[in-house]
């Protein structure tokens, strides 16, 4: 819109006539004559001329489409404003999406980049956001749009006034003429301040505050992921538990079970290589004999606890009797609960399998991905850090190659969802299984095969930002396993 600003600015201007089209198209006839201190902007610490008075220079009006509208003042274009004090250029045109601007003459940017020597250029390309040309001196700096930009909003770091600020998407142009102090290294501020000042608007999520434990679930994961420590898995449930009493001979009660996870939890120097502990839902609400919670006595030599929080698996109809954990119902009160109890990070295992006619199906690794995802978010949201867990069973006959393919399609699918449902990588550990041969192979690759094969599908897969990854034993010894 054309404002009383506008009129006392073209009048101060002497401007002879000034028109507004409702199309959008604007053409402006500046003062005949340039400013008395008009110098050429092309030599650093010289004052650029504004625009209007640069346009009676020209030999040829500029055009300028943006968005598809035609803009065509007498005055200055994008391209002009990037070589602003070079007079008699050629007319000069510009399209903002898309199609290639013709450029005529030498740039600004291709001035500094031929180091002062102005020299006659053929016509140049100029698109948005590739900044390919044709008949380009070798020397000479041939900007993309956004550079171009850049350079042109910013002519005050050579010395000069500032003149000319386009904004991209406002189809509109202003003039400003305060002056800018040079800083060798002012563009990259300004260009750095200009993507991320406008992030807001364009990806709230890169900003979602909506999860307060952001910054201790970040030191939560690290912490777990401590060098040379690992986490000690006592959460067995009470049925497993009953089964490893039984093999010595102790009857499984809860006082035993109690007993047990007391005599773990307070072995002497167990801080030095333990960062953590899962417990079970009994586990948990348990004391010790000196009437400290389980949870007490852990905090009190350093170690973090953690809780098991997944209620077990089900079948998928319709697959080869695969399986999907089972306990998102319910999921946010019971790890809200925990929190409270001292709980600081959680555990949720899903099992997939390789089998000869196909599995782990494309809907079993789905379902899988999803929970995970699901269950993260969940935790995360309650001040629990979660341990991912997607464990590809060791049973069956297959290669080290075949583990490797379909884990790395599962982890891929894994971290895509995970991505996707935003959670915090940063505040997360993953916990997979080795790349090994079949438990039935006849062929057992080897350590180093392992190594390699583990090594190399984990760093094709899972982004470094993930602070930690603690692995499964997959029913491999002790020896094999380290």
């Amino acid at each position: 819109m054309f404002t009383d600003k506008h009129a006392a600015l073209a009048g101060k201007l002497d401007a002879t006539q000034t028109s507004l089209f409702t199309t959008g198209a604007l053409t402006m006839k500046p003062i005949a004559a340039p400013l008395a201190s008009t110098t050429s902007a092309n030599k650093p610490g010289a004052r650029v001329a504004p625009a209007a008075t640069y346009a009676a220079r020209q030999s040829k009006p500029t055009t300028m489409s943006m968005l598809g509208s035609s803009f065509k003042p007498a005055g200055v274009s994008m391209g002009a404003q990037a070589s602003l004090g070079l007079s008699h250029r050629a007319g000069e045109s510009s399209s903002f999406f898309g199609s290639q601007a013709s450029v005529a003459g030498t740039s600004s940017y291709q001035y500094y980049a031929n180091s002062g020597a102005e020299a006659a250029t053929p016509k140049t390309t100029m698109s948005m956001f590739g900044g390919s040309s044709a008949a380009a001196p070798s020397k000479r700096a041939d900007p993309s749009f956004m550079g171009a930009l850049g350079h042109q909003v910013n002519m005050g770091r050579y010395g000069g006034a500032r003149s000319g600020t386009v904004k991209m998407m406002a189809a509109a142009a202003t003039v400003e003429g305060e002056k800018v102090e040079a800083k060798e290294d002012h563009m990259d501020k300004v260009f750095l301040q200009q993507k991320y000042d406008n992030a807001d608007h364009l990806d709230p999520v890169l900003h979602y505050t909506g999860n307060k434990y952001v910054e201790e679930l970040m030191r939560t994961a690290k912490a777990l992921a401590a060098n040379g420590k690992g986490i000690l898995a006592s959460d067995e449930s009470n049925g497993t538990c009953g089964k490893r009493f039984e093999a010595i001979g102790v009857e499984n009660t809860e006082k035993n079970r109690n007993d047990y996870r007391e005599l773990l939890y307070t072995t002497e120097g167990l801080e030095k290589y333990v960062s953590g502990a899962i417990m079970y839902d009994e586990t948990i609400r348990q004391k010790g004999s000196d009437g400290r919670t389980l949870v007490k006595i852990l905090a009190d030599k350093g170690i973090l606890t953690g809780i098991k929080v997944d209620t077990g698996i089900s079948l998928i109809e319709g697959t080869n009797d695969e399986t999907v954990t089972n306990g998102l119902d319910g999921l946010a009160q019971r790890a809200a609960e925990y929190y409270e109890m001292g709980a600081r990070f959680a555990k949720w295992r899903a099992v997939l399998k390789i089998t000869p006619d196909g599995c782990p199906s494309d809907v079993a690794i789905t379902e899988t991905a999803h929970s995970l995802a699901r269950y993260a978010q969940i935790c995360q949201h309650n001040g629990l850090c979660p341990i991912v867990e997607p464990e590809i069973l060791t049973d069956g006959k297959h290669d080290i190659k075949t583990c490797a393919r379909i884990s790395e399609k599962v982890f891929n699918a894994v971290m895509n969802e995970l991505v996707t449902q935003g959670i915090v990588l940063e505040g997360m550990l993953l916990k997979p299984n080795m790349i090994t041969s079949g438990a039935q192979a006849e062929v057992q690759a080897p350590p180093e095969e392992v190594a390699f094969f583990t090594v190399r599908t984990l760093a094709r897969t899972i982004p470094p930002a993930v602070p930690g990854i603690t692995f499964l034993s997959g029913g491999q010894s002790e020896e094999i396993a380290c």
